[in-house]
């Protein structure tokens, strides 16, 4: 991740998934302040989701980027987030 480049934009998360060369990821404006969601980063899972996400401190939002690969088990994915 630390190769690609966005001019005018920083990433502040990302969820890599090393088994398939995969992952997803959040880009903000440098102008944008934000801060990490940590209460959050513990439902993702390589095989099951990915979940992630930034507090947009500057405007009180919650940024979650959730992606669910066609290839896992949708169950495994409702049972936990779903709570």
């Amino acid at each position: 991740m630390n190769v690609l480049n966005v001019d005018q934009f920083r990433l502040v998360s990302n969820f890599s998934n090393y088994s398939t060369s995969g992952g997803s990821c959040i880009f903000i404006r440098n102008t944008i302040q934000t801060k990490e969601v940590n209460y959050l980063s513990g439902f993702g899972s390589e095989k099951g989701f990915e979940m992630f996400a930034v507090e947009l401190s500057d405007f009180g939002t919650i940024l979650a980027c959730i992606y669910r690969s066609p290839d896992t088990d949708f169950k495994y994915f409702y049972v936990n987030w779903n709570y």
